[in-house]
């Protein structure tokens, strides 16, 4: 009875599996090792495909999306065959030149010296073949070649420089170019006067015990560099003895500039000595004592000023619409579009108040800027009846090169305008004028940017619909003429900066106003003679008592 029933579940089994797999594609399976079904239709396929691309293990990100692409346009069951089929090749293929990269990686490091003496065109054609294909130094691979071949050549590519690197690694070495390099070496030596006698005899003995070509271009290399730190660490010891400081502390600058540059004469030969910047050094001294020094110019031209000029150039008047409002916060946002330059602009803050027996309107505010250099300013408004103005010093610097540059600025607006009203619709023609005195900055070594007196005219019509009650929006077109040269000196010797300049402009803006709040945003277009815009965006809050 027990055989009987072993019998009926065995069969029973048997029938069990074999409608389990009924259908199944041979050798089809899931990820936990069960029979799956073949891919049908058109749309199991391509999600088919896509999921076989995204388990390659090689193909790089550029590669895969490419391939994506193709098996989103395909719409045959054979072109998905095909596609399956270039996965796999090409998976196996970088693969293949991964490795081939690698050990040309590893034979460049080993033969590091030979790889520099190999000539310019073949290094700079291994190397452009390189970038095809890794990104260094965060290995984003970014191959994004399909064609098997072409992958094929780079593989070969890369095969045949190692092979070139390890073949003139071996004509390098041979005994005869070795002793000769030793000569070469020990002669040298003996020119080197900083050199002290007893390292030179540690550096001849290690030039006799190296035993390959390699170590004994190492010793030269390194043996270079020791010759020029001499020389430049009696620089640096004789420039902090003529440091106005206290001894402890020129002791702390030496043990820490100095005396960290004293080579392991016992790795001359296997490690890369590094070269000491004299001038470097000396400014992260100086930073560290937080004393500026100027930058030597003799050898500048007054054209590589210009970036200094353009610096403390500066003109900000959009505070005058502000002034009817008793508080007011204005945020700007620049960009300049031609060459894709975004900046946060600045910040200003304010009020006013209305004495009413004299119609006088009084105010003051606070402002950052940093479109060009970092402006900081306060200043004092003033409106009656249709004219107003402000007054305004600001204080404005810039850091070129850890060097910071600084200067004393006062500017004065005023503006004339008046409102004529149809209905709904008002019409604002404007006249105003910006008057700003820039004082002398010093540059460096008898180099200053000479002081400036600059003014701009400007006519302008504000054109403004009120769509509801509450609700004004704007647009004003904008025409400014203006003169502000300037020069940059060096002894006898100018060079003129032109500002004298036509500009134009276009406002467009929306007043919002809740209970006693405005909200203000507002778009400015700026253009000028040279082709530059500049798109500025505000956003301006005031409260009104």
């Amino acid at each position: 009875m027990k055989k009987v029933i072993k019998i009926l579940l065995l069969v029973f089994t048997i029938n069990f599996v074999a409608y389990s797999i009924e259908g199944v594609a041979p050798g089809a399976e899931s990820g936990f090792g069960i029979a799956t079904r073949e891919p049908q239709t058109i749309e199991e396929h391509r999600a088919y495909q896509q999921t076989n691309l995204a388990n390659s293990q090689k193909l790089t990100d550029n590669q895969k999306k490419l391939i994506s692409k193709k098996i989103e346009n395909e719409t045959s069951k054979e072109g998905f065959k095909n596609i399956e089929e270039l996965i796999k090749s090409l998976d196996e293929k970088m693969s293949e030149v991964e490795k081939k990269y690698t050990e040309l990686e590893n034979s460049k490091s080993r033969y590091r010296l030979i790889y520099k003496d190999l000539g310019e065109d073949a290094i700079k054609n291994i190397e452009l073949k390189q970038s095809e294909y890794v990104k260094l130094p965060n290995k984003i691979r970014v191959y994004s070649e399909l064609d098997l071949n072409r992958v094929d050549e780079l593989k070969l590519s890369y095969e045949n420089f190692k092979n070139q690197l390890e073949e003139k690694y071996e004509k390098e070495n041979t005994e005869e170019k070795k002793a000769r390099k030793r000569e070469q070496i020990i002669e040298k030596i003996k020119e080197y006067e900083k050199i002290k006698a007893e390292d030179k005899e540690i550096i001849k003995d290690k030039t006799q015990s190296s035993k390959n070509i390699l170590e004994l271009k190492q010793i030269e290399e390194n043996l270079n560099i020791i010759n020029t730190n001499r020389n430049t660490k009696k620089e640096l010891l004789k420039f902090i003895e003529n440091l106005d400081i206290d001894n402890s502390k020129k002791e702390e600058l030496k043990k820490n500039y100095v005396d960290i540059y004293d080579e392991n004469l016992e790795n001359i030969s296997t490690e890369t000595f590094e070269t000491v910047d004299l001038e470097n050094t000396k400014s992260f001294m100086l930073e560290e004592l937080n004393i500026r020094i100027d930058k030597p110019t003799k050898d500048e031209k007054l054209e590589d000023y210009s970036k200094y000029a353009d610096a403390f150039y500066y003109k900000n008047d959009n505070v005058f619409d502000k002034l009817k409002d008793n508080m007011f916060v204005d945020v700007k946002l620049d960009q300049e579009l031609n060459k894709g330059k975004n900046t946060l602009g600045g910040l200003t803050l304010g009020g006013s108040y209305m004495l009413e027996d004299i119609k006088l309107n009084l105010g003051g505010f606070i402002q950052y800027d940093k479109s060009n250099a970092h402006n900081i300013a306060l200043g004092f408004t003033t409106m009656y009846d249709n004219f107003l103005g402000f007054v305004r010093y600001r204080f404005a610097f810039k850091k070129f090169d850890n060097v910071l540059y600084k200067n004393h600025n006062l500017d004065i607006y005023a503006k004339y305008s008046y409102v004529f009203n149809f209905d709904k619709f008002n019409v604002e023609p404007i006249v105003s004028a910006y008057g700003t005195y820039s004082s002398k900055v010093n540059l460096g070594e008898n180099v200053y940017l000479n002081h400036r007196f600059g003014i701009d005219f400007t006519i302008a019509t504000k054109l403004s619909y009120k769509a509801l009650s509450n609700l004004d929006i704007y647009a004003t077109p904008v025409f400014i003429f203006a003169y502000n040269d300037q020069k940059i000196v060096k002894e006898k010797k100018e060079k003129p900066v032109k500002r004298s300049y036509f500009d134009y402009a276009l406002k467009l803006g929306a007043k919002y106003k809740v209970d006693k709040f405005m909200i203000n945003p507002e778009l400015k277009v700026k253009g000028d003679m040279s082709k530059s815009v500049n798109l500025m965006f505000n956003v301006y809050l005031g409260y009104q008592l």
